[in-house]
Parts: structure tokens; sequence; C-alpha cells
């Protein structure tokens, strides 16, 4: 039967549209698909706090930004007025924080921000406000933030005067520590890093502060607009012999002996990983880093991972698809050791 208060007609979602017919000689009524119904109802999406890095609309700097970093570790205050997104983003890229954006991440990265940069081991970002959104200019990464700050506030007076706030996140560990700062120069290319870049700064900010590394890495920006060339064929080859040698290696032979049973199964896997990241498939529907969690890894275990996969790609995959398939290797470290070793509440070390 009917719904005892049916909508209006015209309504979207009225009888007529939710119902697709009645079986014949009977009350028995056929509804849309549930999918049919959803699409019906949706409702449009609310603004996010972050905005792609690319392809969105080119913002000038805001004369009203806030005031310039006046010593080397200090902090200008941030905006407390919310401002809306100024339009749909054309594309996905790496993550803009906004100004009024309750956490503060780049590329995933949480990252604080206080009066001043602690002296101690961490990560830090100079970044450039530019209308509701904080650009980096410049990441690094030291065993005493507040005097790396310092030093290049010295070296650089007239870049760092238009540094509008300086984030900085702990990191004990120095290898973790220069794998997330290269890993987030390779995502925002800041213009005043020159190491590690894969492009050119964004135009907004490179008006602001100039590009350092313009012309210094053309070669990587060609190879990432040229195509790959590798074949199923290839990434068979990649994981096979890249085991062959994991499981010779004294540090990693005890952790694959220990955590794989099915190598068969196994190697199905990782190149069904290596399909899915160069060619594009979807055969992986996976979470590399939760299989990982319990097999008691250490930073060496990494380092000694990365090596034994770099000398395999570059053997065994052409030269741009080996360079693309470490980069992600190198990623997939920096994010894997972040989510295992947690900064110690006391300072002295990475925790298990």
């Amino acid at each position: 039967p009917p719904p005892k208060n049916p909508p209006p007609e015209g309504d979207p979602t009225s009888l007529g549209a939710r119902v697709r017919g009645v079986v014949p000689g009977t009350s028995i009524q056929i509804k849309a698909p549930w999918f049919a119904r959803m699409q019906l109802q949706k409702k449009p999406r609310e603004s996010a706090d972050v905005i792609p890095f690319a392809r969105r609309q080119r913002p000038s700097h805001s004369a009203e930004k806030d005031p310039p970093m006046s010593s080397a570790a200090s902090l200008a205050p941030a905006a407390e007025s919310p401002a809306a997104v100024s339009g749909p983003p054309a594309s996905a890229g790496p993550q803009l924080p906004r100004v009024d954006a309750p956490r503060l991440l780049f590329a995933g990265f949480e990252f604080s921000s206080a009066d001043r940069v602690p002296s101690e081991a961490g990560v830090f970002i100079l970044a450039c406000r530019i209308d509701e959104y904080y650009y980096p200019a410049f990441i690094g990464g030291a065993e005493d933030m507040a005097a790396a700050v310092a030093a290049f506030t010295a070296q650089n007076p007239a870049e760092a005067d238009k540094i509008d706030r300086i984030f900085f996140m702990p990191r004990a560990a120095e290898r973790l520590r220069a794998q997330t700062v290269r890993d987030l120069v390779r995502k925002f290319d800041p213009p005043l890093n020159t190491d590690h870049r894969a492009g050119p700064a964004a135009p907004e900010i490179a008006a602001l502060l100039g590009d350092r590394a313009a012309g210094a890495d053309d070669g990587a920006r060609e190879q990432l607009a040229v195509e790959i060339h590798v074949t199923e064929a290839d990434l068979e080859k990649l994981v096979k012999e890249f085991y062959a040698s994991a499981s010779a290696d004294p540090l990693l032979a005890p952790i694959f002996s220990h955590a794989i049973h099915d190598w068969e199964g196994h190697y199905q896997i990782v190149q069904n990983f290596w399909s899915r990241t160069l060619l594009g498939t979807s055969r992986y529907t996976g979470n590399p880093f939760s299989a990982h969690v319990m097999l008691k890894l250490t930073p060496d275990h990494f380092d000694r991972w990365v090596a034994i996969f770099k000398t395999t790609a570059e053997r065994v995959l052409e030269p741009i698809a080996a360079q693309r398939a470490i980069a992600k290797v190198e990623h997939m470290s920096t994010c894997f050791q972040a989510g295992l070793f947690l900064p110690p509440v006391d300072g002295s070390g990475p925790q298990d």
C-alpha cells in the first residue's frame, strides 16, 4: 500500500520516483534499487579544511597577512577568522592546511605550532600564508630545531622576513627525520629547498620568494612526464629477485622466514601491489602497513629493505620505472617508521 503521508507531487523523492511499478493483480510495489534512491537523496559535499596543492585558483599574497617573523624562534599569531574555499579543486594532490583548520596536516604528517620552536630534535616547516592557506617555504630537520631556525634567519634575512608561521614535529631518530624531510620536500617542492626536489615550486609562493631550484632538477621533472615501460613479467621478476636477495640477507632473512609461509601466494600479492602502483591496475586492495605491525621491525630493517630493493629495481627495471618504484619504497619506509616508532615522551629515542 502507498505511504500514509506521501510526498507532494513534483518532489524528487515522491512515490513516483521511489516506486518503479506494481505487480499486476496485486498491491505489491516494485521499488527502485537502493542505489537509485540514494542517488536521489544525495546532498552537496561541504568544503574541506584542506585543498589540493595543484590546479586550484591562484591566489595572490594577502596584504593582511600575519606579522612577519621578528626573531629566529618567534611565531606570528594565526588568523582567527575562518574563510571558505573559493571553489572546488580540479584535481587531487598534496594537501595545504587552511589557516583555520583544527589540525595542521602536511601530506598526512601532523605538525604543531607554538610561540617558540623547541630546542629539540625534529622536523620544521617555515611557511607563508597566502590567502587562507599555509604554503611551505622551507622544510628542514635538525637535532636542535630552534638553533636551525636561528641559522636560517641569519643566513636568509630577506626571506625570513616573509615567513608567517613555523610548524614543527618532534623526531628523535636521525634516519626517520631525514626520510621525513625528503618525503615532504618531494611532495611540496618548497622554493627555498634545493635537495630532493621533484618539480618547480607552486607559482603562488615562487612569486613571493623566488625558486632556488628553478632549472636545477629538470631531469626529474621530465621523468615525471615520461610514460614508463614496464610489464607484468618485469614485475614478477622484480618481486622474485628481491625476495631471493632479501632471504639471503642475515638481517632480513629471519623476519621473512617467520612471517611468510606461502611464498607463491606472497609473490602474487606483492606483484599485485606493484601492478597497481606502476601500471594502475586494481588487483591489490590490501593494507601494507597493517601486515608489518607485528613483525618487531627496527629502523635497521627498513634501511636494509630499501637498499636491497633499490639494487634489485635498478637491475631489473628500465631507469624511469626503477626510480618511481624506489621513490615509492622510500616513501613507504618513511610512513611505516612514523607509524611504528612513536616519539617518546621523555625524548630519549624512538618507541617500539
